[in-house]
């Protein structure tokens, strides 16, 4: 079914992790009519379960709940325990950290609380739900947007990409990612019953001959565990994943050293692009791409969550500053991203050379 007429907003936001649902959520302050379409309805689960202590003062910049209030969907880290290029562990202690302890989060649960967040401010969330056209006339976008339920046709000024990796709607206008790297992510979730007595809320990372892993204890009792490995050249079989997750496995100290010697066996397992990259152009007539859909970086760097909010703050001020986007303002906006990813870039060899 089709609503009988448009939908009229003045900005589409397309994608509802942090970067959307920050920029939605100012948006929505500022008394501006805002759509967010979520392609999913954040039941299934996702990575980037530890936030580096910078996260707290993006938070608290977007006014979201005191972190600590609710202990099933953020819990304080104290730190990082590393085995990286040297024969020891090594902890990094966030306790003398001006912006305080990191964070383990629940990371499909805290996306959706931030994007209700958006939606409790005057958002209108349209969740489960994906553009399936959309045409630039006169200055406003005509979008149809499709779900289970229904077919809708939207109308905005302005749309902000914050798809991901994906950059579904830049895609749409020309746009391509270039990839700077191959390195994939094999990730599984592991009850708590797999730790040792010994296994903290502290990140665990650890660098592995032929690449590295982390575990991060989550607040809803489980354990993840991710190992970033090359991608094959070749297609291999879906059993393929799971065989290069062990072999990382066998080959860890640190992360294998608290976790008992038997894993459950059918622990649910996922792989995801972890390579750094860039999207080309990162903005155009009407849009612009944020957070993953335009930079995106390897997990090593472990500010995701952090420069997601930043991307989706930045991107509401760039559209309230006026009824015009600004070029020069996303061209610098642009340029910073670039710089980001040079300096990421040289950082990530340094440490990878360091293994």
């Amino acid at each position: 079914m089709t609503n009988t007429g448009p939908e009229r907003f003045d900005v589409c936001v397309v994608g509802g992790g942090p970067a959307g649902a920050a920029a939605a959520l100012r948006l929505a302050r500022a008394g501006v009519r805002v759509a967010l379409l979520e392609r999913s309805h954040y039941r299934d689960r996702r990575v980037g379960e530890h936030f580096a202590p910078r996260t707290r003062a993006a938070l608290s910049e977007l006014n979201y709940p005191r972190p600590e209030a609710d202990p099933t969907l953020l819990r304080s880290s104290p730190g990082v325990l590393s085995l990286w290029g040297q024969s020891e562990p090594q902890f990094r202690s966030y306790i003398y950290n001006h912006e305080g302890e990191g964070l383990n989060a629940v990371r499909q649960r805290f996306d959706r609380s931030l994007a209700d967040l958006a939606k409790a401010a005057g958002a209108e969330l349209y969740l489960g739900t994906r553009i399936a056209s959309a045409t630039r006339r006169r200055g406003r976008w005509a979008m149809l947007t499709v779900s289970k339920q229904d077919e809708r046709r939207l109308q905005s000024d302005y749309v902000i990409d914050s798809s991901g990796r994906r950059a579904a709607f830049a895609r749409t206008q020309g746009a391509r990612s270039q990839a700077l790297g191959d390195t994939i992510a094999i990730v599984r979730w592991l009850p708590t019953s797999s730790a040792r007595a010994e296994l903290s809320e502290a990140l665990l990372v650890e660098a592995l001959p032929f690449g590295w892993g982390y575990a991060c204890r989550t607040p809803n009792n489980a354990i993840v565990v991710g190992y970033m490995l090359p991608k094959p050249r070749a297609r291999r079989p879906r059993s393929w994943a799971a065989s290069a997750w062990d072999l990382a496995h066998e080959s860890s100290r640190l992360i294998a050293g608290h976790l008992r010697p038997r894993l459950p066996a059918k622990a649910p397992l996922r792989v995801y692009p972890a390579w750094p990259g860039r999207l080309e152009p990162m903005f155009g007539s009407g849009w612009m791409a944020i957070g993953d859909a335009a930079v995106h970086f390897d997990p090593l760097e472990g500010q995701g969550v952090a420069h997601a909010l930043g991307a989706g703050m930045r991107a509401a001020e760039i559209c309230l500053a006026g009824a015009n986007w600004c070029n020069e303002a996303l061209r610098s906006q642009a340029e910073e991203n670039e710089k980001r990813m040079t300096h990421h870039l040289e950082t990530r060899s340094r440490y990878l050379a360091s293994q």
